[in-house]
């Protein structure tokens, strides 16, 4: 398998450098960030180029290790050996995809953009005003967004299919390691990030399957068939199978704060979803108290006071509590002990 980090450097022109019976145009950085860029027989350890475009003609490929690169200054300078796995770093440590063998037709180069420049910005504005709409504040500015374009030998932008899925990753920033998107307001859980395609035609963002790898621990990977603007996003969390109340019993005024709470510190429902409701029922059914659950509540736990709805100490007994979050919901019991 070829690794390449692919620089998006702007084109800056210097004195044609030759040597070995070949001409290199681009400054390249292999991975330890010495520039030196080695093939199957051949190294450069320079940055040259040339300011003028040669003929078509003047194409002489010099190598074929996973690449080719041309006499003088092209445009595309470096293609893929489309019979070989190849793995593409993404700017920005943004991630990877990794095409197998044979998935292209032919060589090609990547082209990757974090301002797109196939998809204009209304476009993309379009289709994340609908996708909050529909799902809420919790869909905010695409995080790690890239378009992802492939170009054969003549330049022509490639459109169709692959044969066989690529494997793409895209890294998000969680630096402290709180399981919160950094920066993300109201705060996006990790664990609610899904990778998205954009549907071009209809102006619309479609959610795709992602896992997290594992190696990573801050990055969603997922299989593509062909290459467009991706990105990922948050959604409101309606997970409720984690959810649970402590302490029970309460007994706030028996000598033993630690195991069984306290008057201030109520009853506390932690692992709650993004948004929904708790519920507390007596036996009876009769509705004691609904808890809207706050948005952006973060970290997702709630201290209920152990008051009714208009302000009345709860008696003692048992009682049952529902978490509902869109279709998902749970029960749990409650004793309360005065």
């Amino acid at each position: 398998m070829n690794l390449l980090t692919l620089l998006n450097l702007p084109h800056l022109y210097a004195q044609i450098a030759t040597g070995g019976g070949y001409s290199l145009m681009s400054s390249v950085v292999d991975g330890g960030g010495y520039p030196q860029m080695s093939g199957s027989s051949y190294t450069a350890n320079a940055s040259i180029g040339q300011g003028f475009f040669p003929a078509r003609d003047a194409e002489k490929p010099l190598a074929t290790s996973g690449f080719r690169v041309y006499e003088g200054y092209f445009s595309r300078p470096l293609l893929y050996d489309h019979t070989r796995a190849n793995t593409i770093i993404f700017p920005s440590s943004l991630g990877q995809v990794t095409l197998p063998s044979n998935s292209m037709p032919i060589d090609y180069e990547p082209m990757l953009e974090q301002t797109p420049l196939f998809v204009s910005p209304s476009l993309l504005n379009e289709a994340t005003q609908k996708l909050r709409s529909i799902n809420g504040p919790y869909v905010q500015s695409p995080i790690s967004l890239l378009e992802i374009s492939m170009l054969t030998e003549d330049g022509a932008l490639f459109s169709q299919s692959l044969s066989k899925p690529a494997l793409m990753t895209l890294v998000y920033n969680d630096t402290n390691g709180d399981g919160i998107v950094d920066g993300s307001n109201p705060p996006v859980r990790i664990n609610e990030l899904s990778p998205w395609i954009l549907d071009e035609t209809s102006a619309l963002w479609v959610r795709l399957a992602g896992t997290n790898p594992g190696s990573l621990s801050t990055a969603v990977e997922f299989p593509v068939s062909h290459f467009s603007v991706y990105t990922l996003f948050g959604t409101a969390s309606t997970q409720v199978n984690f959810v649970y109340a402590f302490p029970v019993p309460w007994r706030p005024n028996f000598d033993d704060p630690a195991r069984y709470g306290t008057l201030a510190g109520g009853i506390t429902f932690t692992n709650l979803p993004s948004e929904g409701s708790i519920k507390i029922f007596d036996v009876a059914g009769e509705l004691v108290r609904t808890i809207n659950i706050p948005v952006g509540l973060f970290p997702p736990k709630y201290k209920w006071d152990v008051k009714t709805e208009s302000g009345q100490d709860v008696v003692s007994g048992v009682y049952i509590w529902v978490v509902e979050s869109g279709s998902n919901r749970k029960f749990g019991k409650l004793m309360v002990i005065r």
